[in-house]
């Protein structure tokens, strides 16, 4: 879920029935068991959600039943912001939407500013 969610951010996740859960929504969900995982829903399915991390090109049908909550807030740096606001969720909506360009343009990204850093470094 990079750039959206670091490492070291500690999320707050409620569960919700799934028809609480909108498009733009992150999930948590087991995909198999003893595994976790986050995704942001990019539409709903007859089978339950398409999902797909913000960094990643491709997409992932989660069953309602695997679907333990949802989000609801993010603490990075002792700072928290809620996403369950409407400007949050209108910032995800927006994700999602341009979340296709965002996965081409991250890999270079994070090249770059790994190359800037070893430069400052020196």
């Amino acid at each position: 879920m990079l750039p959206f969610l670091r490492d070291g951010d500690v999320l707050e996740i409620r569960p919700v029935s799934p028809v609480e859960i909108r498009v733009g929504d992150v999930i948590c969900y087991e995909p198999s068991p003893g595994a976790l995982c986050l995704h942001r829903v990019v539409a709903r399915d007859g089978r339950g959600f398409v999902t797909r991390g913000d960094a990643l090109t491709h997409v992932e049908v989660v069953p309602a039943a695997s679907v333990l909550g949802r989000v609801r807030a993010v603490e990075r740096s002792g700072r928290a912001w809620r996403l369950d606001t409407w400007a949050a969720r209108w910032r995800a909506r927006v994700i999602v939407v341009r979340i296709s360009a965002l996965a081409r343009m991250l890999p270079p990204a994070l090249g770059l500013r790994r190359v800037w850093r070893a430069v400052l470094r020196g």
